[in-house]
């Protein structure tokens, strides 16, 4: 009793999408005030960092909707995956240090995005009402 699942993974995958998209939507909603750093920082042209910050954003609300989810979760894989380059390669950042920032965590921010894209949004999703039969 103690090893069975709590729940279905439908509602795990939308308990991954929601939470997911709400740390996402603080990432990219924080870059539009602050866009520049992006340049500055991490040497990324601003048009680039619009891009960034309008996938964010967008994608964050995707995933909380589980609206073109696959689509919108590529696009966060591969944007946080660059980012989690750049900690490694520019800021010389360590995997895990518990008193200092480290490029664990954009590990994550990458991983959650590619486990949705390969497992899709689930039921509890606006793609499984507009596209049934892609989902199910």
């Amino acid at each position: 009793m103690l090893l069975a699942p709590l729940g279905s993974i439908d509602i795990a995958l939308l308990v991954l999408r929601v939470g997911f998209g709400a740390c996402v939507f603080v990432h990219g909603w924080g870059k539009l005030f602050h866009i520049e750093d992006l340049e500055k920082f991490w040497k990324v042209p601003v048009p680039l960092a619009w891009v960034v910050a309008a996938i964010q954003l967008l994608g964050a609300v995707s995933m909380i909707l589980g609206a073109l989810t696959v689509p919108f979760a590529i696009a966060l894989t591969i944007v946080h995956g660059v980012a989690t380059y750049k900690l490694i390669t520019m800021a010389n950042e360590p995997f895990v240090a518990p008193s200092r920032h480290s490029w664990s965590i954009g590990f994550l921010y990458t991983l959650m995005p590619l486990v949705i894209a390969i497992a899709g949004p689930g039921i509890h999703s606006l793609d499984a009402r507009l596209f049934p039969r892609m989902i199910l």
